[in-house]
Order: structure tokens, then C-alpha cells, then sequence
């Protein structure tokens, strides 16, 4: 079975697989991007994913395990223009080869062609888009929800999780299902007649496996935007007009101020960026290949990109409360989204 996806012909995913679940996790994460045929021009990241035990794929490649259930045995090549990726694992492995994987995969490709990825959750509107980035956790999903539900009909989600940007300042969408942790519902208590029962029970009970870890373990409830956000539209392309560094505070109040950022605060989010990819590190460091010439051009290219990024789009901090749910930024950043 073969499924191709196109990023707006900045990047390509396809997969090839025997395993039906393997391809409708896909297919649930990227269905916006399905295509029948992709550009040759277009770089590309590919799986070959089949669903096995482990210790029956090759020798050479790399044994893992990520949290007790997750089970894979993977190679990966990078090229210029092109990532392979091999691998055979139980069913707990293929989100994890999504994120672990896949994803890195695709942002060291769209590096290559000038485009940065971000970690970055996104609403577009008539005006242009606005970017809310941090670290996980910090409150990016939970200020996107914030805006759909009160900014009128005609803003949109653009993203979830990471966003496109080039350089010039255009901004395209990178929607997968949200991924969606209890806090969420105490700040967004809309949301809690559009999720089933089920959806419900499951985010409170992998909430408490949360805080009983100490945030170490993070298992999210994937659900489609559709469902979520129904007649919301989805906004592929728009022009950027705020860059918004979210931040936690002291405090029962949310703080709104713009700001210029010092070459510390761009090392900082480039730090943040790379942070998200550890794990892709990792796994490329335990192939005992050397890959430091890729990753030194890659890091190179996201520093250039967004220093380029914050030198023509104004940046505004938001801190938000540990404690509480203040949303009393909302007006103030409905205002930024339709200048």
C-alpha cells in the first residue's frame, strides 16, 4: 500500500506499507495532504513501515524502545533532497516513528529548500496569520482553541503543532489532528460537548499519568479538526502578520506587550525548536553514523531564517498565569489578527 503526501510543494511524505493501521494513522494525520502523484522537484520523506517484532529486521539496524509499549527497529539516510526511513515495529511504535521520524524528517527537508518549520500553533484570518510559539506545554493549543471559539466565523486554524514560514513572511499550514491534554478543557470548556465520552475519560485518565510523572509522560487524544472545530474554515496560505513568544508567569493574570528580540531570545527559540527534534537526534546518533555535516547546515539555515523572520514581522510576548485561566488578552490579540 502506497500514500503520498504534498506540503504544498515545499515538502513530500510517502509511505509504503502492509499494515492497514499504519495507513490510516496516516491518513488521519495528513489527509488534507493526500495526493495522487508528487512533483518530481519536490524533496521527500520516506517510510517503508511494516509491523512486526523487532529483532526480526536486519542486524545492522537499530534496536528501540520508547516508553515500555513502543517497539521499533529502523535505518535512516539523509540526503540532500531526500530521507529514507526503514523501519518494522509493533502498533505502539507508529506514532512515535510519526514524531520521532517522520516529522523531523520533514522540517530538515523544508530547512534544505529555505523554509522554516516552526513549533508553533496558528489562526489566519481575512488580514493574515498570527503564530503563537513556545515550548510544549506552555499554552500554544490552548490560545488557538481560545481565538477559534471567540474570534467570529471568518478566523480560521491554520495550525496545531508547527507551521511553515518562509522567509518573505508567508505562512502555510501544517494541520494534523489536535492533540489534545486535560488542561485544555478547563480554559476552552466549549470543547467538552464536542468530544465523546470516551475522549473525555481518556484525557482525564492520561492527565493524572501526567502530573503522577511529572510531566515525563505526555500521551495526547488525537482528534480531528473537522470534529473539533466544525465549519471552521482551514487556511492553507496567508501572509504573517504577528509572531507571538508565549511564555508562563507568576501571578493570576495574562500580560500582552510587544517587544524587539535580543539575539539571546532568537538563540533561545532556535534551542526550543532543536529541543522538539532530541529524540530524532538521538536515534540518528545511535545509527553510529556521522551525520554532524546535515544537522550543522540544518541549525545554520533555521538560525538564518528566523533571524530573517524577526528582523520584518513584529513579536509580542504573552505570559499566562500558572494558576487561574485569564483570557482577558483575547480582544487585544483579535485586534493584532485584523490589522
Amino acid at each position: 500500500m502506497q500514500l503520498m503526501f504534498n506540503f504544498h510543494d515545499i515538502v513530500a511524505f510517502q509511505l509504503e506499507t502492509d499494515d492497514a493501521e499504519a495507513a490510516a494513522f496516516f491518513r488521519a494525520e495528513y489527509g488534507v495532504y493526500v495526493s495522487a502523484d508528487l512533483p518530481a522537484h519536490i524533496p521527500v520523506v520516506q517510510l517503508h513501515f511494516r509491523r512486526g517484532a523487532r529483532h526480526k529486521a536486519p542486524a545492522n539496524w537499530v534496536r528501540h524502545t520508547h516508553k515500555v509499549l513502543a517497539r521499533w527497529a529502523y535505518r535512516i539516510h539523509l540526503g540532500d533532497d531526500r530521507a529514507a526511513i526503514e523501519a518494522v515495529g509493533n502498533r505502539w511504535a507508529i506514532p512515535m516513528i510519526h514524531h520521532m521520524l517522520v516529522h523531523p524528517s520533514l522540517r530538515y527537508l523544508a530547512a534544505r529548500r529555505g523554509v522554516l518549520m516552526l513549533h508553533a500553533g496558528a489562526v489566519a484570518g481575512r488580514r493574515g496569520s498570527m503564530l503563537f510559539t513556545g515550548h510544549g506545554g506552555v499554552g500554544k493549543t490552548t490560545t488557538v482553541s481560545v481565538l477559534l471559539v471567540h474570534g467570529g466565523k471568518n478566523l480560521g486554524l491554520h495550525a496545531d503543532d508547527y507551521v511553515f514560514v518562509t522567509p518573505e513572511g508567508a505562512t502555510y499550514s501544517y494541520l494534523t489532528r489536535s492533540h489534545l491534554y486535560w488542561p485544555l478543557l478547563s480554559w476552552v470548556p466549549e470543547l467538552r460537548r464536542r468530544l465523546r465520552t470516551v475522549e473525555k475519560m481518556r484525557l482525564w485518565v492520561l492527565g493524572n499519568i501526567r502530573r503522577w510523572s511529572h510531566d515525563r509522560i505526555k500521551w495526547p487524544v488525537r482528534v480531528e479538526q473537522d470534529k473539533l472545530w466544525p465549519g471552521k474554515p482551514k487556511m492553507r496560505r496567508a501572509k504573517l502578520t504577528s509572531l507571538v513568544w508565549l511564555a508562563r508567569g507568576e501571578g493570576t493574570r495574562a500580560a500582552l506587550q510587544q517587544f524587539s528580540p535580543t539575539p539571546e531570545d532568537l538563540a533561545a527559540l532556535l534551542e526550543m525548536n532543536f529541543h522538539e527534534a532530541r529524540h530524532f537526534l538521538a536515534l540518528l546518533q545511535a545509527q553510529n553514523e556521522t551525520h554532524a555535516p546535515q544537522i550543522k547546515v540544518w541549525r545554520e539555515r533555521e538560525q538564518e531564517l528566523l533571524q530573517r523572520l524577526a528582523a520584518h514581522v513584529p513579536s509580542y510576548r504573552l505570559t499566562l498565569p500558572r494558576e487561574g485561566k485569564d483570557t482577558s488578552f483575547l480582544p487585544d490579540l483579535l485586534r493584532l489578527v485584523d490589522q
